[in-house]
């Protein structure tokens, strides 16, 4: 996915209304078991924290062993913090493509209704 972000100021630009054309790689968490939930570690430094399935990051780096991407969305407090995995977990638990689509249910009524 490519996406087009504006830097209006910046130390190699001091140009108001600028913009730059970046190319951004978007890819998705997958759980690390059955909770749900994947530990990443906050940079530069910082403790392991957890976010859910599926949360969108973008991909900054890859540097010694690691894999740098910054958390896009979700409801907490680490959204557009930076953050790592090592690369072998990176491979497994950042995916590209997301939610699919609208969860279903199907409901099985049995016996009268109280």
């Amino acid at each position: 996915m490519t996406n087009v972000l504006a830097n209006n100021r910046s130390a190699s630009n001091s140009v108001s209304g600028s913009t730059h054309t970046i190319q951004v790689q978007m890819l998705y968490s997958r759980r690390a078991d059955d909770t749900g939930w994947l530990g990443v570690k906050l940079e530069p430094s910082g403790p392991v924290v957890f976010i859910c399935e599926y949360t969108k990051v973008t991909l900054i780096r890859k540097t010694n062993g690691r894999t740098y991407f910054r958390i896009a969305d979700g409801n907490g407090e680490y959204v557009g913090r930076e953050a790592s995995l090592k690369d072998g977990n990176a491979a497994k638990f950042l995916k590209t493509g997301g939610v699919s689509g609208p969860a279903t249910v199907q409901v099985k009524y049995a016996g009268k209704p109280e």
